[in-house]
């Protein structure tokens, strides 16, 4: 049995530290003739197809993995990217003309996450795990349940919708400055 002790740092808001992860393997890997040692790192080539619709403003790639693919979606433009793992998740840029990223969203077994101001932070979460169809902002450090018009809500076009109802209150509610909050009421 083989035994490898890794470890690497890690760091968040400053504060950084070491996490230590042990990992077994039994036996080594072997590696067919497809595989070349270039520098002491296996490395092998992959041939990725690219489509792209001539009337659409987006390229698909695939890149073939040992098991299954990863498919990226690149926008026209500059304007963002998504990765997705088939059946496991997504990862979206979405990008103004500049090439800075404005909206983030993650999807991940029935759920995903908005952070729709690209702050690092996450702003609304739509649940829809066994059906459960909730879309919820996170506002003073809890998430509370809205109306869900549009199960794509905080997917819009960036600048999009701002603006949420609370589920079963009718509380208006507003996004600004990098946070949700009870909108005035005019």
């Amino acid at each position: 049995m083989r035994l490898a002790l890794m470890a690497v740092m890690v760091g968040a808001a400053g504060a950084a530290g070491w996490a230590a992860t042990l990992a077994v393997a039994d036996p080594p890997r072997k590696f067919g003739p497809e595989w070349t040692l270039i520098g002491g790192m296996y490395e092998r080539a992959v041939v990725v197809r690219v489509s792209h619709h001539p009337g659409g403003n987006v390229s698909g790639y695939t890149v073939p993995l040992e098991d299954g693919a990863v498919r990226i979606w690149e926008v026209d433009g500059g304007l963002g990217h998504t990765l997705v793992s088939d059946g496991h998740g997504e990862f979206k840029v979405q990008k103004d003309g500049q090439g800075k990223a404005v909206r983030f969203t993650v999807w991940l077994k029935g759920c995903r996450y908005f952070d729709i101001d690209a702050d690092g932070m996450v702003d609304a979460v739509y649940d829809n795990r066994d059906g459960r169809d909730a879309l919820m902002i996170l506002l003073d450090g809890r998430l509370v349940r809205v109306r869900n018009q549009d199960r794509a809500a905080f997917q819009l076009p960036v600048g999009g919708n701002k603006t949420a109802e609370g589920f079963d209150t009718g509380v208006k509610y507003e996004f600004e400055k990098g946070a949700w909050r009870v909108a005035d009421p005019k």
